[in-house]
């Protein structure tokens, strides 16, 4: 069963395509995994980021998504906010950058959108259909 403590290595095996970002982050943080947080949001959200913008790999940003949309159903809530905060936030931040991922975003994953949008006072993401 998938828990927060192995959410890293999930999601190298869900996306071996981050394999070299996340050795760089290792090294950063002495060898040690710098935790789920971390990872997302400094190693997945600029790769999803970077595909969405560049229109590359449909392949795996559906992947990514599904990944997500995954994780955003688990029963941990910390598992939950690892998407929530960690990607979601970053991706509600630009409204070009979320319709480009409109498409693939799942109806829970949808949901902390609005939610992030709510919180942050993003309108275009609150009202995202």
């Amino acid at each position: 069963m998938l828990t927060y403590s192995g959410l890293s290595k999930r999601l190298l095996s869900t996306v071996p395509e981050l394999r070299i970002s996340y050795e760089q982050q290792l090294n950063v943080s002495s060898g040690e995994d710098p935790g789920p947080h971390i990872v997302f949001g400094d190693v997945l959200a600029p790769y999803l980021i970077f595909l969405l913008e560049s229109g590359q790999r449909e392949d795996i940003v559906r992947r990514v998504f599904d990944f997500l949309e995954e994780l955003a159903v688990h029963p941990d809530l910390h598992v939950q906010e690892v998407v929530a905060q960690a990607v979601v936030e970053r991706l509600a931040e630009d409204k070009a950058l979320l319709s480009a991922a409109r498409k693939y975003i799942g109806p829970r994953t949808l949901q902390f959108v609005r939610e992030a949008g709510d919180f942050w006072g993003i309108s275009h993401a609150k009202d995202l259909k």
